[in-house]
């Protein structure tokens, strides 16, 4: 298969660095993002680059040591990219919308140590990512260098399977974060450095079947956990809410029968009940 003739802007002020706009050519092409282009370092993917651009037949980023900036909505419904999909190293933003709806994806998503923001909806509806390279087949790792992580980042994307690790840097879980991500299994732990967990960041993620662990201080939106099915919990003593709600977990599938807690209350009282509700029972 040929690879897609790229078309490039120069980025000023800075001399000596260019942006890929898009492609020349048209057609079933492969997509591979070089770490120059005539004589400039390639730092970023620009926004809507390849967007919709459904012929698509490959993506390789592998050469692409000088990228930084995956744009907004850069490969949004790029629906034949198959198979694996690795962000290098370099990269530090992977922006709103980036892989939206990428469907073919059929193998690992690993995301590179240098990222620090997962835009909203980033790999929102890519069903059929199942692994990453770094933990046992299955499993998704977020690395330690990310910061946040943003609304709808991998909503939908029910073919990760294993246990999902938060890395230790992460302080945001937005909205939706990784709702109906149901193909997950095991234990969900979350770093230290989480603060805020926002509404349906984990909604229906009934197939987390382990133990969920919640560092101390975070604030915790009501329907972060509902609908999910742990089986033990380990809370530190001052998480709160931003309202009066309680915390559900587990409660859309009436799986939560089996759940234990180590939750220890603040002063006035709260805890788990049988319905896997922590707040003030």
């Amino acid at each position: 298969m040929a690879n897609a003739t790229l078309t490039y802007s120069l980025d000023t002020p800075i001399a000596g660095v260019a942006t890929i706009t898009g492609r020349s050519s048209s057609g079933a092409e492969d997509v591979v993002i070089p770490d120059t282009i005539g004589g400039q370092n390639v730092v970023a993917i620009g926004d809507n680059a390849f967007a919709y651009h459904t012929d698509l037949t490959s993506l390789d980023m592998s050469g692409a040591t000088n990228l930084v900036t995956i744009g907004n909505y850069a490969f949004r419904f790029c629906s034949g990219f198959p198979g694996n999909l690795t962000i290098p190293d370099s990269v530090k933003t992977i922006g709103d919308n980036a892989f939206y709806r990428c469907t073919g994806f059929t193998g690992s998503l690993t995301i590179g140590n240098s990222v620090t923001t997962i835009g909203n909806f980033a790999f929102y509806d890519c069903p059929s990512f199942s692994g990453n390279l770094t933990i046992p087949a299955g499993n998704l790792t977020i690395p330690d260098s990310v910061t946040s992580i943003g609304d709808g980042a991998f909503y939908l994307c029910a073919g990760f399977t294993g246990s999902l690790t938060i890395g230790s840097s992460v302080t945001i879980i937005g909205f939706g974060a990784f709702g109906e991500c149901h193909g997950f299994t095991g234990n969900l732990t979350i770093g230290n450095s989480v603060t805020t967990i926002v509404d349906y960041a984990f909604i229906s993620c009934y197939g987390f079947t382990g133990r969920l662990t919640i560092p101390q201080g975070a604030v915790i939106n009501s329907t972060a956990f509902d609908g999910t099915a742990f089986t033990s919990l380990t809370i530190n003593y001052n998480i709160t809410t931003p309202t009066a709600d309680k915390v559900k977990i587990g409660t859309a599938y009436g799986t939560n029968n089996a759940l234990t807690g180590s939750y220890a209350p603040p002063s006035g009282g709260g805890g788990i009940n049988s319905s896997g509700i922590i707040g003030m029972v």
